[in-house]
């Protein structure tokens, strides 16, 4: 096993401004609390109950907005701390002394809800005790396998990801990260705080179903898929008569994981009568690498996946990560004007690499 390096989340650039804004919002705040309370002594509280009680509440939450930042600050130390002490040695990670180190089934989950706001959920349940502070990564090879990510362009509540343009952005647009894990992962203790060792492993793919067909009447299609290692070979024939079109679709993850699902990427599209055929490189992992997470939503919640540090197949300008996703699907769809799709389906199946 090929293994790149050792990962850790890293915090947002705005995390300190937005920190300082609080703390100087706060002491504003306080000053013109001051000041009514001064008031309020002169003329009675009859008339300025109402905005203390506002600035009252305003103070609190900015309050609180600095003791979240500040805490996760203070976690981004002992992550730092805790890479100086670990290393890995072919395929063991070595952690500090006197570290019990369990075997874990993991779901780590990033996402955005509705708002637009960034949620994680962290939730794991132990497999094995392991005996002292080093751990196998080949011990992560024996269970099931998913993880996928990507960096986003957010405008408002949409999100919009496109593996070919990876540049694309907008006025006021702000850069947003979302990940998915489910597989076998490590747990630890490191000064007090619950960590995960999670290997990001590399992998090969494979179809299910080689050949697709959809029709309805005289209206059919026909695509043929396969894979080439990291490559995604595809091709359709159409014949159109009262359909819109056809296309042929990859969905990463199913919307189950995520609450909102990674983007469906659009292979081919026909709107005639026609053929075409394209071939898709997948933005799969190249090595191994271990990334270092405390067990904590917000912290996770807040900071980033080091993406462009990790190593990939294929264009390094992808924002987009997918590795190991055993439940993506393979669509072709027969688009039909006031009638129910027509869809034929193929899952793209993956396997570690040897």
């Amino acid at each position: 096993m090929k293994v790149s390096g050792i990962l850790a989340l890293t915090p947002r650039k705005t995390s300190i401004l937005k920190m300082r804004a609080s703390m100087l919002v706060c002491i504003s705040l306080f000053a013109i609390l001051a000041l009514l309370c001064y008031e309020a002594q002169k003329t009675g509280f009859t008339q300025l109950k109402e905005p203390i009680a506002i600035i009252a509440i305003l103070i609190a939450v900015f309050i609180y907005i600095v003791f979240q930042e500040l805490r996760c600050t203070r976690l981004d130390g002992i992550v730092r701390n805790l890479l100086r002490e670990i290393s890995l040695e072919g395929d063991q990670l070595k952690l500090p002394r006197g570290t019990h180190v369990k075997l874990v089934e993991l779901e780590l989950l990033k996402y955005l809800t509705t708002r637009g706001n960034l949620r994680s959920s962290v939730t794991y349940k132990t497999v094995k005790n392991l005996n002292d502070n080093v751990a196998n990564l080949n011990l992560a090879r024996e269970g099931s396998y998913t993880f996928a990510a990507t960096v986003s362009i957010h405008r408002g509540t949409k999100i919009t990801v496109n593996p070919d343009k990876p540049f694309e952005t907008g006025v006021g647009s702000i850069v947003k990260d979302r990940f998915i894990y489910i597989g076998l992962a490590f747990h630890f203790t490191y000064m007090g705080r619950e960590f995960l060792a999670v290997p990001l492993l590399p992998s090969t793919f494979r179809v299910e179903k080689n050949l697709l067909r959809v029709r309805h009447c005289r209206d059919y299609a026909e695509a043929t898929i396969r894979t080439d290692y990291d490559e995604l070979h595809t091709s359709i024939t159409y014949r159109r008569d009262k359909s819109r079109s056809v296309k042929l679709i990859l969905s990463p993850i199913e919307e189950v994981h995520l609450r909102s699902s990674f983007h469906d990427i659009t292979l081919i599209e026909l709107n005639e009568t026609s053929s075409s055929a394209e071939t898709v490189k997948l933005p799969t992992l190249k090595e191994t690498h271990i990334l270092i997470v405390p067990v904590d939503e917000m912290y996770i919640a807040s900071r980033v996946l080091p993406i462009d540090k990790i190593v990939f197949h294929n264009r390094k300008s992808y924002k987009t990560l997918i590795s190991g996703y055993g439940e993506s699907i393979l669509k072709l769809i027969l688009d039909l004007p006031m009638k129910k799709d027509v869809v034929d389906y193929s899952t793209l199946i993956t396997a570690y690499e040897a």
